[in-house]
């Protein structure tokens, strides 16, 4: 359900599922990682529901309760998952730190495609903190492994980050080359969970096209606040709400700017995430 976009309902099942097992019961491996899987995903429904300090904390306790198992293919599940939450809340550094601890890890193990997942995440990481190049060059090289092991798993969300990098590079059209991928991979799984971003990045990429036509930029940044209110995702609703109130700003349609964001940042308790900053700053910014 996570997968496919139907966060409401994958909330309670993640819930159930995490609430099978004792949190400090040692278990045999494939019990260990089925339990380090239930909170791997909970996280990540938490944090996309709006609830990001609740999904930190569930990720943290996944991370220590694999180390202290001593079940490596747990623990490397759970650096998976904590590192796509960072990246998700847009915390580059903290998403550097488990991609870095995973690919330590992978190598020694033998993890081919845990290492090829850690270094998509690693180059995310590296491009939202404007380190565009060395970025794209490491997720390519995720990318590379996982279509050569035919791992279709997540790989909209891994195309939706390497577009949102080309885009931090100023590079357009290899942008919506990814992009395609993106959307082509989510119609061939069924893999809507980045759907909502797909369609933001594709108005940031058409801005980056064509910054004096605002015309269907606005219209991916409403497809995707559309798209991410039919399933509950607060967080992603938040951030391409933060990004059409940008565009109608500098329309001069302010009223119509703060009616945009105003509701999608009051729906996520005050905390301390980069989207919520931004949210916070573009407000004040529309009210002066």
């Amino acid at each position: 359900m996570t997968y496919s976009g139907e966060l409401r309902g994958a909330l309670e099942h993640c819930a159930q599922g995490v609430s099978v097992f004792s949190p400090t019961q040692r278990l045999p491996a494939f019990l260990a990682q089925a339990r380090s899987s239930c909170r791997t995903w909970l996280a990540q429904v938490l944090a996309l529901t709006g609830r990001p300090e609740p999904a930190l904390r569930v990720s943290d306790e996944a991370v220590e309760a694999a180390r202290e198992s001593g079940q490596t293919v747990a623990l490397a599940n759970s650096l998976i998952g904590a590192g796509v939450l960072a990246a998700v809340l847009g915390d580059s550094r903290a998403a550097k730190v488990r991609s870095e601890e995973l690919i330590g890890l992978a190598k020694q193990e033998g993890f081919v495609l845990a290492l090829s997942w850690a270094h998509i995440q690693h180059g995310y990481a590296l491009a939202l903190e404007g380190k565009s190049a060395p970025g794209i060059a490491q997720m390519l090289e995720g990318l590379a492994t996982v279509h050569a092991a035919r791992a279709l798993a997540a790989l909209a969300q891994s195309y939706c980050w390497l577009a949102e990098s080309y885009a931090i590079a100023g590079q357009a059209d290899e942008a919506r080359k990814a992009l395609a991928e993106g959307f082509a991979a989510m119609e061939n799984t069924g893999e809507r969970l980045f759907e909502s971003e797909l369609h933001r990045v594709s108005g940031e990429v058409a801005l980056l096209s064509n910054p004096a036509d605002a015309s269907e930029a606005e219209r991916c940044f409403r497809i995707a606040i559309d798209t991410a209110r039919s399933s509950g995702a607060k967080l992603w609703e938040l951030r391409a709400a933060a990004s059409l109130a940008v565009v109608l700003s500098r329309q001069g349609r302010r009223d119509e700017a703060v009616e945009a964001l105003a509701p999608a940042y009051a729906s996520i308790p005050e905390t301390d995430i980069a989207d919520r900053r931004r949210a916070k700053s573009i407000l004040a910014q529309l009210d002066a």
